[in-house]
């Protein structure tokens, strides 16, 4: 036996021991929070950002959560529903599965009663809007006629957990797409970002602090690219300062 079978046969022995310890450790990590018998539920929010005193204002007419999911999935990257999730109205709040004893998915990650997908990617398309120099407006304004429509489609916000040979790693992912009368987006634009946290061990907490890493970081990705289409909308466009629609309104 040459010296290349003897490593190859030595890595085939090993390989099962390495396989082993991975679900060790999985194990040991659910049994901890009982990620194999019921889902976690995560509570997050955002600070609020006022708006400029001028720029060109956006009403974000629709939010709409887009987001396709999986009957099954082997994937624990793959947007899939399980037990209490699949119930009315509970997709809304579905962001994520664990992983379960034997690393396969597990049960759903979901947010706190009240919250939704929407109602959290709505506030950080509204706080980029603003970042970005725009006035988010809302129905009653006085400058709601001037400004421009919105329209926002979540095609992705998931998140999943892996199990490397020490601690534990938690990621989400987001894709966002915004669609409405300005420049370069009059045909939509879809804006992602992601992270990954690295901790120690598995807690309920790193799910909400992956959470709210990545939507700062997909908030922080679209005001930039606001920032871009906000200076090419034309100086004196419509809506662009709150007196001017009301000497508009006066006008007529």
């Amino acid at each position: 036996m040459t010296d290349l079978d003897r490593r190859k046969a030595s890595d085939r022995r090993a390989r099962p021991g390495r396989v082993a310890l991975v679900s060790i450790l999985v194990s040991l990590a659910c049994a901890s929070l009982g990620c194999a018998s019921r889902g976690i539920i995560v509570s997050t929010s955002a600070g609020s950002l006022e708006n400029p005193p001028e720029g060109p204002a956006v009403l974000v007419r629709e939010v709409r959560d887009a987001r396709v999911f999986q009957e099954t999935a082997n994937r624990k990257q793959t947007p899939s529903l399980t037990g209490d999730a699949r119930a009315p109205g509970a997709r809304a709040r579905a962001v994520g599965r664990q992983t379960n004893a034997a690393g396969r998915p597990g049960a759903n990650v979901m947010l706190a009663a009240g919250q939704s997908v929407e109602s959290l990617v709505g506030d950080a398309v509204a706080r980029a809007l603003r970042g970005a120099g725009f006035r988010v407006v809302q129905a009653g304004d006085a400058d709601l006629a001037a400004a421009r429509r919105l329209d926002v489609s979540i095609e992705e916000l998931w998140m999943w957990e892996t199990v490397p040979s020490m601690g534990a790693v938690t990621n989400v992912r987001l894709r966002v797409r915004l669609s409405g009368p300005l420049p370069a987006l009059e045909a939509g634009e879809a804006i992602e970002a992601g992270h990954k946290l690295v901790s120690g061990g598995f807690t309920y907490d790193m799910w909400r602090q992956t959470l709210e890493r990545g939507l700062d970081e997909w908030t922080q990705r679209a005001e930039g690219r606001l920032s871009e289409v906000r200076r090419a909308v034309p100086a004196g466009a419509s809506g662009d300062a709150p007196a001017q629609s009301a000497a508009a309104s006066a006008a007529r």
